[in-house]
């Protein structure tokens, strides 16, 4: 029970009780105004704080800026209360009756919220920093948590459904089976927070970072991911069906494979292109994704591979063209194959063959050299015209360099080479802008890769 000395000077309002408090400061550390109704009190900047509030009634009461600190306001009703800045550190508000409270910018860091109910409360850039909210109740779609200060909070088993935590901080948060259902979590920072067997199905989480939360066993069916930073999150045994996973890079996801899929969900071509040909197959098929697409997403991801066929006795003028080259390689349009790229103790003719294998086009920089060189001619001139036989997208693609009899070699003389008429680009004595020459080539060399992307799709 209150005691009767501290309640009349409460009731002389909060500048006879400050100057009380501070009076005696050091006789009564713990004021008792337990079991007390101080409904609609004007209590604006009063310093409660140790005080025993425990089962009062302080609905509807004006407590903004005020200093609530260590204070036992366990079982208080708070319905309609207006709480906004002030401070609740360390306070005991366990089973409190919070509903429809404004907690606006109140300090709730290291504060008991144990069974506390705020249904409707108004926590905008609250901070609850380490407080402990287990078996916390909210029950309305209307309770405002945006902004909110949660990082490192327990809330384990918290009842969260419908709530509005944009953009709310639960950094290190102990969410586990908490029932955040159809809650509201766009923005919401929750790195590293643990989720096992939390309930967010219907949640939205566009934009959120849940890099390396923990999500086991956790329920994501017609759960939102747009935009979700999923960096190293667990999704080990989680549930997922109608699930969402639009804009999202899935390629570092731990556990994806373990995935239980109730029912298919939709993985948009965004997420599958900032996933790098990194997603599970699996994944993709028990999610339902269409056959064609997943075999689509490998061939997104690998570049189409330029093979370039020249002489080392031409190696100034290759590394002319591979300089104009690289430019479309730094665009990521192209990867470039030359025999440099054939590492020690590799066999070399195995490596050349399987390089013509998968290439796209194949370059071919043609001089006096190139023409008597038998490595040329009897290999890779060879797998060439045998790919070419087979397959009539692979392109040969004959540059020449130097002056030369190419046109007396029947397969040679039947290509359409480059320049235009077949005039050299490296002539002494001849004023010719190689580099000109050279931008024309790759202008035309990026115009094949994309016809031939276009219609491999």
């Amino acid at each position: 029970m209150a005691n009767p000395e501290h309640l009349e000077i409460i009731m002389q309002g909060v500048e006879a009780w400050n100057k009380w408090r501070f009076d005696n400061r050091f006789d009564v550390r713990q004021p008792d105004l337990s079991e007390f109704t101080l409904c609609k009190a004007n209590l604006s900047g009063a310093n409660l704080s140790d005080v025993l509030l425990s089962g009062s009634d302080l609905s509807g009461a004006n407590l903004s800026g005020a200093n609530l600190s260590h204070a036992d306001l366990s079982n208080t009703s708070f319905w309609q209360a207006n709480l906004s800045g002030a401070s609740l550190s360390r306070a005991n508000l366990s089973e409190a009756r919070l509903f429809q409270a404004n907690l606006n910018e109140a300090d709730l860091s290291h504060a008991r919220l144990m069974g506390a109910d705020l249904g409707v409360a108004n926590l905008i850039r609250a901070n609850l920093r380490e407080a402990k909210m287990s078996n916390v109740g909210y029950h309305s779609a209307d309770t405002n948590l945006s902004q909110a200060k949660l990082d490192e909070a327990n809330l384990y088993r918290a009842r969260l459904e419908k709530v509005n935590l944009t953009k709310a901080n639960l950094l290190a948060a102990n969410l586990q089976e908490a029932q955040l259902w159809e809650a509201n979590l766009s923005e919401a920072r929750l790195v590293e927070a643990d989720l096992t067997k939390a309930n967010l199905s219907g949640a939205n989480l566009w934009e959120a970072d849940m890099s390396r939360a923990n999500l086991s066993y956790t329920s994501l069916q017609r759960t939102i991911f747009n935009k979700t930073n999923l960096n190293g999150a667990n999704f080990s045994q989680a549930k997922v069906g109608n699930t969402i996973f639009a804009n999202v890079d899935l390629s570092q996801v731990k556990e994806i494979v373990t995935l239980n899929h109730k029912q298919p969900s939709v993985v948009d071509i965004n997420t599958i292109y900032q996933s790098k040909d990194r997603i599970p197959k699996v994944f993709l098929e028990q999610a339902g994704v269409h056959p064609d697409i997943i075999r689509w997403q490998h061939s997104l991801h690998t570049l189409p591979t330029v093979f370039v066929c020249y002489s080392h006795k031409d190696e100034t003028e290759n590394e002319q063209l591979l300089t104009h080259l690289g430019v479309l390689r730094e665009l990521s349009l192209i990867d470039i194959w030359d025999d440099t790229r054939i590492l020690g103790g590799s066999e070399w003719k195995l490596e050349i063959t399987n390089a013509i294998a998968r290439a796209s086009v194949a370059i071919l920089l043609v001089s006096a050299n190139f023409l008597t060189s038998q490595t040329i001619k009897e290999l890779e001139i060879t797998e060439m015209l045998k790919r070419r036989e087979n397959d009539q997208k692979f392109v040969i693609y004959p540059i020449i360099a130097k002056p030369c009899a190419w046109n007396s070699f029947p397969w040679l003389s039947k290509l359409q080479v480059r320049p235009n008429g077949g005039e050299p680009i490296w002539v002494k004595g001849k004023d010719i802008d190689v580099d000109m020459e050279l931008t024309k080539i790759a202008n035309e060399v990026t115009d094949i890769i994309k016809s031939l992307w276009l219609n491999n799709r």
